[in-house]
């Protein structure tokens, strides 16, 4: 490792702070935001009553590069961020850009996210943001500066490939999987650039003006979205909003980041996004970075004139600022840390391994779309002599760019990628054009400068190809753009949507010579293609990172069959685009002042919603993709749910080769005078695997809120009554199959399926306000490797969270994770669950994890089941928490396989006590007990319900005992659920609700409809239940109508 001064200078300080920490520590053992134990807030209030006024200043600002402080005479860490989204950075020097140049920094690559939207694939948002969190964990780093989740309101914009697309739907929903996994890792997601940051150029002093209709319904979409999914950081952007910076906009950071959206992260400046004192603490800012000082060569105390350093403790001393809102932020900060480095985790992250370049190509590969094909892809098998073109097959693109400039362990390139791939053929590769060169970038050189040394001059570089294209049996030209100014880079925005270096050109000249050309495209932005007509394929690339050859080379061998769609579209003419004209983009500039005023006139039409509207031809729809199958979608059955409308269809695939499809639904609204409404907008999309002649139902969910728009009189979301067309296909601009639904505000809520989709074993409970429902998915038993939970404020409109948990967060468990059941204690939310249908000698059984929110996600308390063991011949599942409030006791009831026992947990719910006979375990199995126990208490009396019967057959069913002590006995008394065969069978394994404060019950249960004879077709419902005059309690009629609307107080 070479070493370098200022290296040693930070070392020195770190350990001198590590010491300066642990004699800290030393002295505060007893303080409870130490106790990693304590409940979040509890640590937060504790640590903040011990901070000086000046420490906590040092904590609103930074104190490097990278770094804000932390308080070391408390142990207090400081608080790391990294840039990202793609990538951990290098180590940088204190106080610069450069890269320290150590020698075990560099990274996995990750594929930009424009690929990730590509995928249309949840699952590999969750899967991408695991990784890159724990690439950061690893490396010790608390905020991950990403993902970004700007609109592609403009095509130009240089930063688009860092961002998901043109539409808010496809955005939000590959987000919250992304923040979701980067969090399991205790790093913080910092979603950015909030908001309304779409063009680079001038984006200092881009000032927007957009409606509030656009700015909710667009541009807000995806940041709300991350916000509720519970991401931890958000970055302000550079540009102004409504004349304010938005670093120190009131509106976006205090009235609707965290009064609307109730935020309780922290809001992190963009690096030099500060321009003022008195602005940016109006503003609401939490944390300055960046701001114009490199801390060294300025004077020692540079950190110190930051505008929330010694200008805000100045104005804190002399009163003009108030205590309160600095400790605001610093609770904030300090929530941060305690989330991050502080959290109860032992967790070190993982670097550079081989899941990690798993991920990377398996991403790569499904993002990458194939936009045309006569049958020359894949590859065929009699191909001898291939040529490959252009310079972008031997570029590194993981450097360069800004700060997604990466510093790499690897970089396969799309040459050696397909060499490594094609070993029976001759694969030559020729440059063609004279590009960018290769990249040095904040001291990190990119490995590629020998391929691109050249004394050739462009002419001779085209004659060369087309000597050669001649010959070949197939030539791939791999271009498009790169990293450079005006390309794909922050900073700037491209001025064209023509492929620069006189690529089209040499394209055209090689299709003449050769018709079986293939042309694949590099971006993460739409191009031209004045020359598609020409040439036998058309492949769109990303910017793939470590493994981009070995992804490019799985699809275009055939090891990979291409699934990606367009997440933006590309159209035929820069002319044709929503904000062509100077007032929409790059805005007229004032006259008295740099400030660019830019208007957002196209509304709501962004993207395929602009070209649809317009009437205007396109060269690639949005959601458009080939695959190397055909697949047929049937026209959807319709039906309403609690939460909106479900869809179901057949998809089938009709060819000879395994593939995945993508159904895309579409929402057609009715119009109002004087509203301005889109032909059509993404609602709902899944993307579905199939082997040759396979036919799979394909179910997507269609939530009321996704009919709204935003209405401004009101300044909130609003449903027309009236007809609504959903478009169902395979793109934005295939879509054969349409349905009707008539929507009524006054009738279309509520019912049984209380929300859509296969779910059994539901527990509910009511915290606070609102009303939540934890199932297990009714699923195959591999196949149920997560959970999700469902909540509600009024019993009738139900919103999902999804992957709460997942067999990614529970190391031991590999499927059958069943029957939830939870609580709340201490500001703790907890989860028990079954794993793995556990049997003698096996590893499984009952498994606990912990959230700070009811939502999730959660994490596995212990790394290990709580109850592994089979005792007194129970099948450890099916457990439920009961809290005695009169004895502060929680007992657990667990059991399958018609026994059922009780436990006794500690307080931490880390393992078992002793009941007061010495006793662990106490079998309490009632006659004709199966599974699924359920106690709650009313009026001193211990309720004990079970399920009975098959879990397969019609004879489930619900029944109770009543006790006047939680050991029993438990005499059986009755059935509970009354069964209707006309309107479904197996009504059972249920859970009960009491909303506080009042005599109100409810039940929560599954049942199988009527003639469904598919083991796990099950759905939950809710049915209110009461008490006779004795306190039995009286049957309940299952019903199609649920439940009426109430508020639960």
């Amino acid at each position: 490792m070479k070493y370098h001064f200022k290296t040693v200078v930070v070392s020195l300080i770190l350990c001198l702070g590590s010491i300066i920490c642990a004699q800290g520590i030393a002295h505060a053992t007893d303080s409870k935001y130490l106790d990693y134990s304590a409940p979040l807030e509890e640590r937060i209030e504790d640590a903040l009553s011990r901070m000086t006024l000046e420490e906590k200043v040092k904590m609103v600002h930074a104190q490097s590069k990278f770094s804000s402080a932390g308080v070391p005479r408390l142990g207090i860490p400081e608080l790391w961020c990294t840039d990202g989204p793609h990538g951990i950075r290098p180590e940088v020097f204190w106080d610069e850009w450069n890269s320290a140049e150590w020698t075990n920094d560099s990274c996995t690559a990750f594929p930009a996210l424009s690929c990730l939207a590509a995928t249309w694939r949840p699952e590999l948002a969750r899967e991408y943001g695991r990784a890159i969190g724990e690439e950061a964990r690893y490396r010790r780093k608390d905020i991950l500066l990403g993902p970004g989740v700007n609109m592609m309101r403009t095509p130009l914009n240089g930063r688009s490939f860092e961002y998901m697309g043109e539409d808010p739907f496809l955005t939000s929903t590959m987000v919250v999987p992304y923040i979701q996994g980067v969090q399991s890792n205790n790093v913080a997601a910092c979603v950015k650039h909030f908001a309304l940051n779409n063009n680079e150029d001038n984006r200092y002093t881009t000032n927007v003006h957009v409606g509030e209709r656009a700015l909710h319904e667009i541009y807000l979409k995806p940041f709300k979205a991350a916000v509720e999914s519970g991401a931890w950081a958000i970055m302000p952007a550079y540009n102004l909003f409504e004349n304010r910076n938005c670093c120190e906009n009131p509106r976006l950071l205090k009235d609707i980041l965290k009064q609307q959206w109730g935020f309780d992260g922290v809001a992190v400046s963009d690096w030099g996004g500060v321009h003022n004192t008195d602005a940016v603490l109006e503003g609401g800012l939490d944390l300055e970075m960046g701001t114009g000082t490199d801390g060294v060569s300025v004077n020692m105390n540079a950190y110190d004139s930051y505008y929330m350093a010694n200008p805000y403790l100045e104005r804190l001393r002399d009163g003009r600022e108030s205590v309160d809102d600095l400790n605001d932020r610093v609770r904030r900060i300090l929530r941060t840390i305690f989330r991050t480095s502080m959290a109860p985790s032992n967790w070190k992250g993982r670097f550079t391994c081989p899941e990690h370049y798993a991920t990377a190509r398996k991403i790569g590969s499904e993002g990458i779309v194939l936009l045309k094909n006569n049958g020359i892809l894949p590859l065929k098998q009699d191909i001898r002599k291939i040529l490959v073109v252009g310079e972008n097959a031997v570029k590194m693109m993981t450097v360069g760019g800004g700060s997604a400039s990466l510093k790499v362990q690897h970089e396969v390139t799309p040459l050696a990628g397909l060499k490594s791939a094609l070993h029976d053929v001759v694969v030559d590769w020729e440059r063609g054009y004279i590009g960018a060169g290769s990249t040095v970038f904040d001291n990190v050189k990119s490995q590629d400068f020998e391929m691109l040394a050249e004394e050739r001059t462009p002419e001779q570089l085209k004659t060369d190809v087309l000597a050669k294209a001649k010959d070949a049996d197939v030539v791939i030209f791999i271009g498009g753009l790169n990293h450079s100014l005006c390309q794909d880079t922050e900073n700037s925005d491209r001025k064209t949507l023509q492929l620069p270096y006189g690529q089209d050109e040499l394209i055209s000249a090689i299709a003449d010579i050769n018709p079986n050309l293939i042309v694949v495209n590099i971006s993460g932005t739409p191009v031209l293609m004045p020359w598609a007509d020409k040439v036998a394929a058309i492949v769109q690339d990303w910017y793939l990172g470590s493994e981009a050859g070995n992804s490019l080379a799985d699809v275009l061998t055939g090891k990979v069959n291409p699934s990606g769609k367009l997440p933006f579209t590309f159209p035929k003419r820069i002319e044709d685009l929503p904000t062509n004209g100077e007032r929409r983009y790059p805005g007229i500039r004032r006259a008295d002042s740099d400030i660019y005023d830019i208007y957002y006139d196209e509304d709501i039409l962004i993207g395929y919603r602009w070209y649809d509207y317009n009437g205007l031809p396109v060269l690639f729809p949005f959601g458009y993709g080939l695959s190397y199958t055909d697949f047929n979608i049937d026209k959807p059955v319709v039906t309403r749910t609690g939460i909106g409308y479900n869809l179901k269809m057949d998809v089938s695939n009709i060819g000879s080769t395994s593939g995945a499809e993508t159904v895309q639904v579409y929402v057609s609204a009715p119009k109002l005078k004087g509203l301005l409404r889109e032909k059509k907008k993404l609602v709902g999309f899944s993307k579905v695997d199939l082997a040759p002649g396979e036919t799979r139902s394909v179910s997507v969910d269609i939530p009321f809120s996704s009919l709204a728009y935003y209405d401004e009189e009101t300044a909130s979301e609003r449903i027309l009554d009236g007809k609504y067309v959903f478009s169902v296909g395979s793109s934005s601009a295939d879509l054969p199959h349409k349905v009707a639904v008539k929507y009524d505000s006054a009738t279309d809520i509520g019912g049984n399926p209380c929300f859509p989709g296969w779910y059994a074993d539901p527990e509910g409970i009511v915290y606070g306000d609102t009303v939540f429902v934890y199932p297990t998915r009714s699923l195959p038993f591999k196949e149920q490797t997560a959970m999700d939970c469902f909540s509600t404020t009024d019993l009738i409109h139900w919103t999902k969270h999804e992957n709460i948990i997942s067999t990614e967060d529970v190391k031991w468990a590999w499927g059958a994770m069943w029957a939830p059941a939870v609580l709340e204690k201490d500001g703790k939310y907890y989860l028990f669950f079954g794993a793995n249908d556990v049997h003698e000698g096996e590893i499984g059984g009952i498994g606990v994890a912990v959230s700070d929110r009811p939502e999730g996600p959660y994490k596995d308390l212990l790394g290990k089941p709580l109850i592994n063991e089979i005792v007194n011949g129970a099948q450890p599942i099916d457990q439920f928490v009961f809290h005695d409030a009169d004895n502060d006791e929680y007992y657990m009831y667990y059991g399958g396989w018609k026994h059922c026992n009780m436990v006794r947990l500690n307080k931490d719910f880390t393992g078992l006590i002793p009941f007061e006979d010495g006793t662990i375990y106490k079998e309490v199995t009632p006659k004709d007990y199966v599974e699924g126990p359920f106690m709650f208490k009313k009026n001193g009396k211990y309720y004990f319900m079970w399920s009975e019967g098959g879990w397969t057959g019609p004879d489930y069913k619900v029944a109770y005992a009543i006790s006047d002590s939680p050991f029993g006995p438990f005499n059986r008394i009755g059935e509970v659920l009354r069964q209707n065969f006309d309107m479904a069978n197996g009504a059972g394994h249920h859970s009960i609700m009491h909303v506080p404060n009042s005599e109100d019950y409810y039940i929560v249960y599954h049942r199988r409809p009527a003639g469904v004879k598919t083991r796990d077709h099950r759905e939950t419902c809710i049915e209110k239940m009461t008490f006779n005059e004795e306190g039995l309690i009286n049957p309940v009629e299952i019903t199609t109508e649920g439940v009426e609307a109430r508020t639960i107080q």
